[in-house]
């Protein structure tokens, strides 16, 4: 939601994931939280990292997309740009954020080790 209105279609913006491998797809005991089941494969840090860029980059093109479109006969309305815009804006302050802690974490264990 943005300053109180949130854009209609948005979910038409929306990127829904693809499981790309068998081994980042997880069943789940329908906990919240969702621990997997006993004898499935988990995904690794890297792959979930991975996934999170692609996703990041995924979204960054739609909002190009619907800022592109913005003139022409099939635009998405002005909420919609907004919301796309917005989304990846947060998708890449979140991915900052972890590069940032990524990187405080690498450097204590410098620290450590020193």
């Amino acid at each position: 939601m943005l300053n109180g209105i949130q854009p209609a279609s948005i979910g038409r913006i929306q990127h829904t994931p693809q499981v790309t491998t068998a081994r980042s797809a997880q069943t789940t005991t329908g906990i919240p939280g969702g621990a997997p089941v006993e004898g499935t494969p988990q995904a690794t840090f890297k792959e979930m990292l991975l996934d999170s860029i692609r996703q990041a980059n995924v979204l960054r093109q739609d909002a190009d997309q619907a800022v592109a479109s913005l003139g022409s006969q099939h635009a998405a309305g002005p909420a919609e740009v907004l919301g796309a815009v917005e989304q990846t804006d947060l998708a890449f302050r979140t991915m900052l954020e972890v590069h940032n802690k990524l990187v405080q974490a690498y450097q204590e264990i410098q620290h450590i080790v020193d």
